[in-house]
């Protein structure tokens, strides 16, 4: 299959990155310092994008066992990918809002405007990709979500981090 030794390393990348993160919530925990309610959120985000990650690298190559031609594989590993960004970043917006910090909006923030942005643009071309509407089902593009959502995850270990010297509720 094109593209499987990327796709592995991206899951073993992914892997390593939620195991390191796990570690220093560990650390940070056993330390007596507690986390805030939007910590928690971005801990339980980082862990679920990171292990989302994983199991949409391995996608194609699980769906390639099954003898189905390339242009399928690539077809349903994008639909099954669009659907996932549109409806967990949809569902973030829900759990975030009542654990974020009083006072704060992070439609304020550029970055979380832009992040918000190209999540939903890669659900959709994901969506259009599936279907094969303007927009060609391969690796390509897969690659780069993967990439994007281990980004975000990445991102939230830093915010999680950057947070850690406020105070908690």
């Amino acid at each position: 299959m094109p593209g499987e030794e990327f796709l592995l390393t991206t899951a073993e990348i992914a892997i390593a990155f939620v195991g390191f993160s796990a570690v220093v919530v560990a650390f940070r925990e056993s330390s007596g310092h507690r986390l805030s309610q939007f910590q928690h959120l971005q801990v339980r985000v980082m862990i679920e994008l990171g292990f989302a990650t994983l199991f949409f690298a391995g996608a194609p190559l699980v769906l390639s066992f099954l003898d189905l031609a390339s242009s399928t594989v690539w077809r349903i590993a994008h639909g099954a990918f669009g659907l996932f960004l549109l409806i967990y970043f949809g569902n973030y917006h829900v759990r975030r809002r009542p654990r974020a910090d009083p006072g704060s909006s992070p439609v304020r923030s550029p970055l979380f405007v832009v992040r918000i942005v190209v999540t939903y643009g890669f659900g959709v071309l994901s969506l259009m990709a599936a279907v094969g509407l303007l927009v060609p089902a391969g690796l390509a593009l897969y690659a780069i979500g993967l990439a994007w959502v281990l980004a975000i995850a990445a991102l939230a270990f830093l915010i999680m981090v950057t947070m850690w010297g406020r105070p908690t509720e």
